[in-house]
């Protein structure tokens, strides 16, 4: 660990070469005056569209930031993220995603509270939401988690234990990190699917080890949240991945018998029924109850059928002898 670098920041990416280009920029903007020694990664998890050249192009426009690019070959976030964390030199790490515009000097405001706190193991920034659409009038605040968006209000503080960093904008000590291990690549985005959860299995595991988790909203980032997003087919997708994701999580965190996952995943499909019972004796009827939810059931239903999938497929997942 190089000792004159006290924050890495890590940018990993995969074929958003445009838009990692603007994020860039905006961090370039935000950090003019920096005071804490600090390094720019970028974790190129096998693009194919020019990454690497933004960021050459990058840093050859800004020679004050200390940037450069590192090619990750195993698809997704979680091993590109623990590439990050195996090329870091600070102390430090703070993980921002390459989607985001950078409005404050976050860099400084985790600096300090690390140096100020020793206690503390993980920090999470303030992610606000930026609509590059109109905001659909469902979309209500109580469903902008799933968009990576922090609600934990104005003030910086302790988070309690159902409060986690949120991975487009946090940070955590490296030694921390890689003593228990890393991201798990079971977990995460691979390119292909909405799996998350990588960074939930790994703050209960940070949290086992113990020490502090803390809120700082000085680190502001605002999220870019695409048309495409903006849609009810979008988020209750995205919904249906929770689902799987957290029957993985399970999986990773206890101990549980065939049975019990079998028993698990029977809820789950209760619930479905639960929610799809019909309310007409039209079939048709029926059809678009079940194919257009709507946003008081959907998510919901959605986040079981996921559940339940998920938890069928661990339970007849090969186990290791």
């Amino acid at each position: 660990m190089d000792e004159s670098v006290f924050v890495s920041l890590a940018i990993c990416t995969y074929n958003r070469a445009a838009m990692l280009g603007e994020t860039l920029e905006s961090f370039a903007t935000a950090h003019l005056g920096c005071a804490a020694p600090f390094e720019l990664l970028v974790v190129d998890n096998n693009s194919s569209d020019g990454t690497a050249d933004v960021v050459a192009g990058f840093a050859a426009a800004h020679p004050h930031i200390p940037a450069r690019c590192i090619r990750e070959s195993r698809q997704g976030l979680s091993h590109a993220r623990n590439r990050a964390a195996a090329e870091a030199a600070g102390a430090v790490i703070v993980y921002c995603d390459d989607d985001v515009y950078f409005d404050s000097n976050l860099v400084d405001a985790y600096a300090d509270a690390f140096r100020n706190d020793k206690s503390l193991v993980a920090v999470a920034g303030r992610i606000d939401p930026w609509f590059e659409a109109q905001r659909p009038p469902w979309l209500q605040d109580g469903l902008l988690r799933p968009y990576s968006i922090t609600l934990y209000g104005d003030t910086p503080r302790l988070l309690d234990a159902k409060e986690k960093p949120i991975g487009a904008n946090m940070a955590v000590r490296r030694g921390d990190l890689l003593a228990c291990g890393g991201f798990n690549p079971r977990l995460g985005r691979d390119g292909r699917s909405l799996l998350s959860n990588e960074e939930n299995l790994l703050f209960a595991q940070l949290r086992r080890q113990g020490g502090a988790f803390a809120y700082l909203p000085a680190a502001r980032v605002r999220h870019r949240i695409p048309p495409d997003r903006l849609t009810e087919d979008w988020l209750i997708s995205r919904y249906y991945w929770q689902g799987i994701s957290d029957a993985v999580l399970e999986t990773e965190t206890k101990v549980e018998s065939r049975i019990s996952m079998l028993r698990g995943a029977w809820a789950d499909l209760r619930k479905v029924l639960r929610m799809t019972r019909p309310r007409s004796l039209d079939p048709r009827a029926w059809y678009w109850q079940v194919r257009r939810p709507g946003m008081a059931v959907g998510p919901r239903l959605a986040y079981s059928w996921g559940r339940a999938r998920g938890r069928l497929t661990e339970a007849f997942a090969p186990r290791p002898a």
